[in-house]
């Protein structure tokens, strides 16, 4: 993983963008909406433009990360981040993971607070799965993921009862 320089919450987005694309790519839109002040006035227009499709005509290519603020932020705003990434990304964990997941993203949000860039660590080396963007997206939220969740469960549900059915007739 590179070294990323940027501060505060604009260095840990960054590490999360580069980290857990999947992960930052459903949370980014919940974070700036959430906390709007680890957001600057003008940068905060950036970023939502970005989060509604909406070109900046001073940015088009403008992300959240590059919206956010650097240096130091307030114990509330990381833990109000912290809580939304935690749980976005319980969705691919087992408990395991996302301890250790809960631990790595609670050191570099720390970091955050204090205004000093990511540390270099990668989740994934710490056995945490890597979730793509477009993955996360459909089975961490919107309609289709909702669908795909709700098939492979009564999927499941038929197999098991019709294997039981079977197996006592039998």
């Amino acid at each position: 993983m590179k070294q990323i320089t940027d501060t505060g919450i604009r260095g840990y987005l960054k590490w999360l963008r580069e980290d857990q694309p999947g992960i930052y790519e459903k949370v980014a839109a919940k974070i700036a909406q959430a906390v709007p002040q680890a957001f600057s006035d003008r940068e905060q227009s950036v970023a939502q433009s970005a989060l509604m499709g909406l070109a900046d005509a001073a940015d088009p290519n403008s992300d959240v990360s590059d919206a956010a603020n650097s240096g130091t932020s307030s114990p509330d705003v990381g833990s109000i981040i912290n809580n939304i990434v935690t749980t976005a990304g319980q969705a691919y964990q087992t408990y395991e993971e996302a301890k250790v997941y809960d631990q790595i993203n609670q050191a570099q949000l720390a970091r955050a607070q204090l205004g000093l860039p990511p540390s270099a660590i990668s989740t994934s080396a710490h056995g945490i799965p890597f979730i793509q963007g477009s993955v996360a997206t459909a089975a961490l939220g919107g309609s289709s993921g909702t669908t795909l969740v709700l098939v492979a469960v009564a999927a499941l549900l038929l197999l098991t009862r019709g294997g039981g059915h079977r197996a006592a007739a039998a």
